[in-house]
């Protein structure tokens, strides 16, 4: 077997520039998805209103999709940082430890040392509207566009312990990351003939250890969003792999390069690197096959990203080699040349839900086979207004805290609001809140419920209603098992409640439980029904 490269390659020029370039462009595009502020809630009541990592106080749901994007906003939130500075200082860290891993990957797959270098994957990445996006958006994001590079230089050089790591803590960052996961662990295995136990210990260890806090926490084996959003739409799966692919003109660049390769292979050596480029293709393509599978997102490119990166990474090193192939004696100035072309492509491009260029962050933005885009968010008129450039005190809630404080340290919580805007209930630790498209609520999650498009089940906001109402008749009782029951018996509930009333009890028990371990791992491992309204 061929020596593997190692050590980090001296950046060039051209990659260089890329570094400031990102780090602007992400703090440009910085947003701020609605969903974001559900960790907020979260991550402030563990901190900051002590009722642990819960939505509501007494009330044990797991609404949240990432657990590793939650344990670092709570590390970072610990330190009263707020959250608007917080999550542009990730991006910019995140940007950073993405171009190094890509300059690695760059190191791994050149023909040759003194190579003129393109960098393709990072250059178009750098300058790519989706990707500038999604190192914000208060999500977990930013961590799956650094573990999808990570992918892509541990299949070239699986020696690497950066990269070890960062795939190994993917199912921890995303649950549908324990795909490529599983398909990176076994191509290990298979290249180095041993079985590596360090990495399934680094990322089982993490996994089981949050499995059961899950269990003793909230009485069940998978999140509440998974049973929201275990559905199968094909069609509008295929209809997102479309509107990511189709704008970036994929279906032209990605043959491209591919024949690129198949001519100049025999000029990269080692760097030709077969074998791995299709494994790059192929752990993309276990999560394209989830993504069309429950039917894509409401919102462009985000659960597209992973995949976009490695089918990226899958074509570096390729235009070094053409290039040397090209001009063996101008290679450096053909480079920059095309270097230049290749940022220019990928800045040009934009979604088609967009009537300019999204660099000039328009006024306004439209739905497109039910997906938005950020901009869409950005001008929501419920949503706080932020710039990129500003401090974020308009969503910053621990003044806020302080003043509705009482005598003995606590925040009376004194009715309900129900609201499908994540930011109304996150800007209200006064009251209790029901998500009335279902993200936070145990049982809107298991209603059989139409979608109208990704995660939107509008069908959901009557029947948050009906709940709340129960919520505010229970007035400053804390909720306990038999709360619905007692709704219905004294003629509060709602005729569908009383319909679905043994697994709303279900459900309650586990919302409600009393954290015994024991007590809680047989809750977990029973199954209510679906409810239907």
């Amino acid at each position: 077997m061929e020596t593997e490269p190692t050590g980090f390659p001296r950046p060039s020029w051209i990659e260089w520039l890329c570094l400031p370039a990102g780090v602007y462009l992400a703090l440009h595009y910085a947003w701020l998805l609605d969903d974001g502020y559900v960790y907020f809630k979260y991550v402030d009541n563990l901190l900051f209103l002590g009722h642990g990592l819960v939505y509501n106080p007494g009330e044990s749901v797991e609404g949240i999709s990432s657990p590793g994007w939650t344990l670092l906003l709570a590390a970072l939130r610990s330190a009263e940082i707020g959250y608007w500075t917080l999550l542009r200082g990730i991006a910019v860290a995140a940007y950073a430890v993405f171009w190094a891993t890509l300059v690695s990957l760059r190191g791994a797959t050149s023909p040759a040392r003194d190579a003129p270098v393109v960098s393709f994957p990072l250059v178009y990445l750098t300058f790519h509207y989706g990707v500038g996006c999604y190192w914000t958006s208060g999500t977990e994001s930013p961590l799956g566009l650094v573990i999808a590079a990570a992918h892509a230089l541990f299949v070239v050089r699986p020696s690497s312990r950066p990269a070890t790591v960062a795939v190994a803590l993917g199912p921890l960052v995303r649950h549908e990351l324990a795909l490529p996961f599983l398909a990176a662990f076994a191509w290990k295995w298979r290249r180095e003939r041993r079985f590596p136990l360090g990495m399934l210990l680094l990322a089982g260890v993490p996994m089981a250890a949050w499995m059961l806090f899950r269990v003793r926490q909230y009485a069940d084996l998978f999140p509440s969003t998974f049973y929201l959003k275990d559905t199968v739409d094909v069609a509008q799966g295929w209809a997102y792999v479309v509107d990511t692919a189709g704008p970036y003109l994929v279906a032209v660049w990605a043959p491209t390069l591919a024949v690129l390769w198949f001519v100049v292979r025999g000029r990269m050596g080692r760097a030709s690197l077969g074998r791995e480029r299709l494994v790059q293709l192929g752990l993309a393509a276990l999560v394209v096959a989830y993504v069309v599978k429950i039917g894509g997102d409401a919102r462009h490119f985000r659960y597209l990203a992973f995949p976009f990166v490695l089918l990226c990474c899958a074509g570096s090193g390729v235009l070094e080699t053409a290039v040397l192939r090209v001009a063996p004696r101008r290679g450096a100035a053909l480079a920059a040349v095309v270097a230049v072309a290749v940022a220019a492509l990928a800045f040009s491009r934009g979604p088609r839900q967009l009537d300019v260029h999204p660099f000039r962050l328009p006024p306004g933005a439209r739905l497109v086979d039910k997906i938005a885009d950020a901009a869409h968010h950005r001008i929501h008129a419920d949503l706080p207004r932020l710039s990129p450039w500003e401090s974020g005190d308009a969503i910053e809630m621990l003044p806020r805290y302080e003043e509705l404080r009482d005598r003995d340290g606590e925040i009376p919580i004194g009715g309900v609001v129900a609201h499908f805007i994540c930011w109304k209930l996150y800007e209200r630790p006064d009251r209790w809140a029901t998500h009335s498209l279902g993200l936070t609520d145990m049982i809107l999650a298991r209603t059989v419920m139409p979608a109208d498009r990704p995660s939107h089940k509008n069908g959901l906001k009557p029947l948050a209603r009906d709940l709340a109402l129960v919520q505010h008749w229970r007035g400053s009782d804390p909720p306990s098992p038999g709360l619905h029951r007692r709704a219905v018996e004294a003629g509060v509930a709602a005729p569908w409640i009383a319909a679905n009333l043994e697994t709303i009890e279900a459900l309650e028990r586990k919302m409600y439980n009393r954290h015994d371990l024991l007590e809680n791992l047989k809750l977990a491992f029973t199954f209510p029904g679906r409810i239907v309204p």
